[in-house]
């Protein structure tokens, strides 16, 4: 019989989701028009500019057994990386449709790369810090190396890889004597 915890507060991870798949999906749709219509008067407000920070700091929400905290400031920063995400392979694209019409991988690779730092910045153990980097990071290595023609490309990868190996040994020795 398969007993769970009580404290396990699933509707956290289900608002993650739904903002995950919105900016990776939707937000790309609704972006690429905003940047058709050319009207960029309305979009800088100063409530985007400067948000109110005791409004950052309030509404708690912690999940998973204290591993995952939720609250308003990890919120706005997870905004920010979609954002950022679905920025990034919006200006990827036609750079892919001139590399290699069936790079499929590259948009995945950046949405579980996305997904790795939407933990790293809900993360509220250093367990779970520790798996988010490493989620984050190895779709990295296969981006580094996406140009598989280029001996440069190569090199990079490889030297990506051996560095953060040898930061993640540091990291989890550090955390070995934290505990």
């Amino acid at each position: 019989i398969l007993i769970l915890p009580l404290d396990i507060n699933f509707l956290i991870n289900v608002e993650e989701i739904v903002l995950f798949f919105f900016f990776n999906g939707f937000g790309l749709i609704i972006l690429k028009l905003y940047l058709l219509s050319k009207d960029f008067n309305n979009f800088t407000s100063p409530s985007l500019l400067f948000p109110n920070l005791k409004l950052l700091l309030t509404n708690i929400n912690l999940a998973f057994n204290l591993f995952f905290i939720e609250d308003n400031l990890s919120r706005l920063s997870k905004f920010l990386i979609f954002f950022s995400a679905s920025v990034s392979v919006l200006m990827a694209s036609n750079w892919l449709r001139s590399y290699d019409k069936t790079a499929f991988e590259f948009p995945i690779l950046i949405m579980f790369s996305t997904l790795g730092m939407a933990l790293m910045v809900s993360a509220n153990d250093l367990i779970t810090l520790y798996l988010a980097i490493e989620l984050q990071s190895l779709p990295l290595y296969v981006l580094a190396t996406f140009n598989r023609d280029q001996l440069k490309s190569s090199e990079a990868g490889l030297k990506y890889f051996v560095l953060s190996a040898l930061s993640s040994g540091l990291l989890l020795s550090g955390c070995s004597l934290i505990y």
